[in-house]
């Protein structure tokens, strides 16, 4: 078996126990709660192994996996009623539900404005955007969540995050893809782009580049 056979099967053994642990942790929920940077704060617990995430006016449930539910809901914050209470008894108006093909998980609000990452697996996964008040998704795209220096709020109320390119117009170029598939992993491209969150305008913030994927 010559040296590159090898870096291939010890790559397709890192992805799978990567795949695996993060099933373990929650039918592939990303490997930490992590809300964009400049996000509101929000209070957490958990209740039968769901978690509830509550700020003054919401309160977002992650999905049931002994119910077999891949949805995420969101519902008005009882009056007098504590979060964990509220999070046992589903209390409160359901005022919006995301129901994606994979998982969809609870990942910051700023205001009326509710982060929903989905997937079920590592890079890229998906990326889903609401504005509460108007009960209308300004995003549904594929997004890098682990890329360094990305998903946070700007000055100018627009979230700012590594976008997904599934098949670039044209191609980037990119110098490692050779030695990348060799070893086992694949060629993902990327590009950061920037949402406004008042009008749902998605802009261009630099040139698409190419990663490594699993």
């Amino acid at each position: 078996m010559n040296k590159n056979s090898y870096f291939s099967i010890a790559a397709a053994v890192a992805c799978l126990l990567a795949c695996l642990a993060i099933v373990a942790m929650g039918a592939g929920k990303a490997l930490a709660f992590q809300a964009p940077e400049g996000s509101d704060q929000v209070e957490e617990t958990k209740v039968l192994d769901v978690d509830c995430f509550g700020t003054e006016k919401y309160m977002a449930v992650d999905p049931d996996f002994k119910a077999d539910n891949n949805t995420l809901r969101i519902y008005a914050r009882e009056p007098g009623m504590d979060l964990k209470t509220q999070c046992a008894e589903k209390a409160g108006k359901l005022l919006y539900t995301v129901e994606k093909e994979d998982p969809s998980y609870f990942s910051g609000i700023l205001g009326d404005v509710v982060f929903v990452d989905y997937g079920c697996c590592p890079d890229p996964r998906g990326l889903a955007v609401v504005d509460l008040a108007r009960k209308a998704e300004l995003l549904d795209a594929g997004y890098m969540s682990e890329a360094e220096g990305y998903f946070r709020i700007t000055d100018s109320n627009k979230l700012l995050y590594m976008a997904y390119i599934d098949e670039p117009e044209t191609n980037p170029g990119c110098k490692d893809a050779a030695v990348w598939e060799q070893q086992g992993f694949s060629v993902l491209y990327q590009q950061p782009r920037a949402l406004n969150l008042t009008s749902g305008e998605i802009t261009d913030k630099g040139p698409i580049t190419c990663t490594m994927g699993q």
